[in-house]
């Protein structure tokens, strides 16, 4: 059956650019058992080629045509049938000049190969915006998932005027394109949900302001130098996370408080630890942010949003929740890779039901893709890192509860680096993790950028460090404000400053 056969049977269900999208990548996957011959035989050209593709011309008009006609209904492209009618008329034409050219079947795949590279010629043209939460596509889900990067970040002057090296890819079709997202949905583990791409919308000219700084500010908050949980274990090695309910309100107070310290330190994002955030936490951070948002919302114009750590659930999993400046929901991550290890001759297994439920990435125009996890996720690495590199994630926020801030991090961190280069690391780690140590530990946590090192881009690191003196008579805990300088001046590519900051009675009267 030919192609265009094919996509007439399909088309009443393709009803919108992502579900054309999706649904000619599935074909080209079911038809190519190939992918490194398909490009190299029918769609790249050495001007040295024996043979190359007689219909190459032909099929790079072909999809400045498709761009055209996705240009003249942005908002919904497949809306009225005489669009509809008019690519399918496109797609029949071509394949009715197509000059004949080795496999008759291969010959006729570089049509939905052209027809992406259409429409991903139609978004590097256009200035690109959705509210929708992606994956955007509904046909062929089951096969694919479609996101859309347009690639604009506070990274992508710096990767020009240092002169980074290009990413060593795959040569697989989807590497292709520069704005397409494609997500195979067998590479995603059984159990998990669909990554969730959100874009965080904020009044224009208050992120104009923030862009146009180049900095990024972020609130690393270590919470409490004591823990108000226990590992439980319950069968076997399996723990859950038991709070001491009567601390639930002393704990409120000091989480708001710490909030809104974070806040008047004029900060963009601010990350809270692992497991202090329980589920009556996460409500009073977003209910803390929506009564500031109507009451004094002057205050939020620097905020982007709130990563409120993680918390063990009632249905035993280990969650984060991430909200917008006013309190919005943007959406959850489950942690997928539980904690399993031996702690003084014991075993321990973490007991989540529901690993990788939920996976939100929250992107923010004119600054990048922001991946949120959940410490071991960062430590085994797998599947973090193919997200990072799916995508080009800026920055890495990492919620943490671990005394291991080298082993289960900075090598992790390089290969998502390198794999990317550009994401930016900030671990934000709890001062109660090192509370049963005998020896003061300066050192809790990391964060770190992109550093070209001749033609190798490697992260350069910071440690997080407190100060004995001052932790010695710590009231009501502290922040750490990282700022990330991305104009280019000094050695480093971008600028590191970490500052630590008290909260004090004096900084309490003031913000309550």
């Amino acid at each position: 059956m030919k192609f265009a056969e094919v996509m007439n049977d399909s088309f009443n269900n393709i009803r919108k650019i992502y579900d054309l999208a999706a649904f000619c990548y599935s074909y080209l996957m079911k038809v190519i058992s190939n992918q490194n011959v398909f490009l190299g035989d029918y769609i790249q050209i050495n001007e040295d080629a024996e043979l190359t593709n007689p219909n190459s011309e032909m099929l790079n008009r072909f999809a400045m045509k498709v761009k055209k006609i996705l240009e003249q209904n942005p908002y919904k492209a497949f809306s009225s049938s005489q669009q509809s009618n008019e690519i399918f008329d496109l797609v029949y034409n071509i394949e009715n000049s197509l000059s004949d050219y080795e496999d008759p079947l291969m010959n006729q795949a570089t049509i939905p190969f052209y027809i992406l590279k259409g429409i991903d010629l139609y978004f590097k043209d256009r200035d690109y915006q959705t509210y929708k939460t992606a994956p955007l596509n509904n046909y062929c889900k089951e096969f694919c998932l479609i996101y859309v990067n347009i690639r604009s970040s506070l990274m992508d002057k710096i990767i020009i005027e240092k002169n980074y090296p290009d990413l060593i890819q795959p040569n697989e079709i989807r590497n292709y394109f520069k704005h397409l997202i494609i997500l195979e949905t067998d590479e995603l583990p059984k159990s998990y949900g669909k990554p969730q791409l959100v874009t965080l919308h904020k009044n224009e000219e208050h992120l104009k302001k923030i862009v146009e700084t180049k900095k990024i500010k972020i609130a690393l908050i270590p919470a409490m130098r004591t823990r108000w949980f226990e590992f439980d274990v319950k069968q076997g090695s399996s723990f859950e996370v038991k709070y001491d309910k009567s601390q639930i309100e002393s704990i409120k107070t000091r989480v708001a408080a710490l909030l809104k310290w974070g806040i008047e330190c004029k900060v963009n994002i601010i990350v809270f630890p692992e497991y202090i955030c329980q589920e009556v936490i996460q409500t009073e951070i977003q209910n803390t942010l929506r009564q500031m948002s109507i009451n004094d919302p002057k205050k939020l114009e620097e905020l982007l949003f709130v990563a409120a750590g993680s918390g063990w659930t009632s249905d035993s999993n280990n969650v984060s929740c991430l909200y917008s400046y006013d309190g919005n929901l943007l959406g959850k991550v489950y942690k997928y890779s539980a904690y399993d290890n031996d702690i003084n001759g014991k075993k321990y297994t973490e007991r989540l039901l529901n690993p990788g439920k939920e996976i939100t990435l929250v992107e923010i125009p004119g600054i990048g893709i922001f991946q949120t996890e959940i410490c071991r996720n960062v430590s085994v690495n797998e599947f973090c890192l193919k997200l990072a590199k799916a995508f080009n994630t800026s920055f890495l926020l990492i919620a943490a509860w671990s005394p291991s801030v080298n082993i289960g991090f900075k090598k992790q961190i390089d290969a998502i680096v390198s794999s990317n280069h550009r994401a930016c690391a900030a671990m934000a780690n709890c001062c109660a993790v090192f509370s049963d140590l005998e020896e003061f530990r300066d050192e809790i946590g990391i964060v770190s950028a992109p550093q070209k090192k001749g033609s190798v881009i490697e992260a350069s690191y910071q440690y997080v460090k407190r100060n004995k003196q001052e932790c010695g008579c710590c009231e009501s805990g502290c922040i750490f404000k990282i700022c990330y300088d991305f104009n280019g001046t000094g050695q480093k590519d971008i600028n590191l400053k970490t500052d630590m900051r008290i909260l004090n009675s004096d900084n309490l009267l003031q913000i309550l």
